[in-house]
C-alpha cells in the first residue's frame, strides 16, 4: 500500500522524525487533547490517512515521545557500568545525558511527562523505565557513599533531591525560551555534584571529567 505525501519524497526514517517533531510542537502548543491526528498530519505534510502507517493512534505518538525522555539516560546508565571511571564522574556524566534528553529539541519534550494523559496505563512502560533510572542514581550514590566521595546522609532523600534537580527543566526550560542544552546540563551537573560530594573542592574538576566521559560516548 502506498503512503502518499502532499509533496516531495522523503525516506521513511525522515518522515517518522517529521511526524514526531510536528506532534511534539503541537502537543506543546495546543495540549494533547487539543491536538487532532489531522493537525499532526497537516503539520508533517502528510495526508491524514497515511500518518497511520507510522503511528496508528495519537497515543502511539505520545508513547514514543515519552520514551525519548527516559531511554537515552537509561541506556547510558547501563553503558556506564562497563566504564572504568570514578563513581562521582559517572554520576556527573549520567546527569549530562539525562538533562540533554529532557531538554531535547525546540519543544522540550520532557514536559510531556507532567501531562495527565501521560498517567494512562498505556504509558506504564515509561514509568517503569523512569523508576529503573531512579534506582540507577540511587545505586551510584550508595556506591559513592561506600567509597567516601558522596556525603554520608540518607540515600533515598538524596536521590530524590538529585532527581528533582535533573527534572527541573521540565517546568521552566521551554517557557524560558532557552536553547542552550549544554549550558543547562553543565549547570545542573555542577549543582548535583555540589549537593552530593563530600569534597566540595573537587567538584569543578569532577564536572570537567564528567564532560570528557560524556563526550567520549
Amino acid at each position: 500500500m502506498g503512503r502518499p505525501r502532499r509533496s516531495g519524497n522523503h525516506p521513511s526514517g525522515e518522515t517518522r522524525e517529521e511526524i514526531l517533531n510536528a506532534a511534539a510542537e503541537l502537543f506543546s502548543n495546543q495540549g494533547f487533547n487539543g491536538t487532532s491526528i489531522g493537525d499532526i498530519a497537516n503539520a508533517a505534510g502528510l495526508q491524514r490517512g497515511s500518518l497511520s502507517y507510522w503511528f496508528p493512534h495519537k497515543m502511539d505518538l505520545l508513547a514514543e515521545l515519552l520514551d525519548r525522555v527516559v531511554t537515552p539516560a537509561l541506556d547510558y546508565a547501563a553503558e556506564l557500568e562497563t566504564v572504568d571511571a570514578p563513581i562521582e564522574v559517572k554520576l556527573g556524566a549520567l546527569v549530562l545525558r539525562d538533562v540533554h534528553a529532557i531538554c531535547d529539541g525546540a519543544h522540550s519534550i520532557g514536559a510531556i511527562a507532567l501531562w495527565p494523559a501521560a498517567r494512562a496505563s498505556r504509558f506504564d512502560d515509561f514509568w517503569r523505565k523512569r523508576a529503573t533510572l531512579f534506582a540507577n542514581y540511587e545505586a551510584l550514590l550508595r556506591r559513592g557513599q561506600q567509597t567516601g566521595v558522596v556525603r554520608d546522609t540518607a540515600v533515598r532523600p538524596l536521590t530524590e533531591a538529585v532527581f528533582g534537580l535533573i527534572e527541573s527543566p521540565v517546568i521552566w526550560y521551554r517557557h524560558a525560551e532557552r536553547d542552550d542544552e549544554d549550558e543547562v546540563a553543565a549547570s545542573l551537573c555542577d549543582s548535583v555534584l555540589r549537593l552530593c560530594m563530600e569534597d566540595q573542592g573537587s567538584v569543578a574538576a569532577t564536572v570537567e571529567a564528567a564532560f570528557e566521559l560524556f563526550a567520549s560516548a
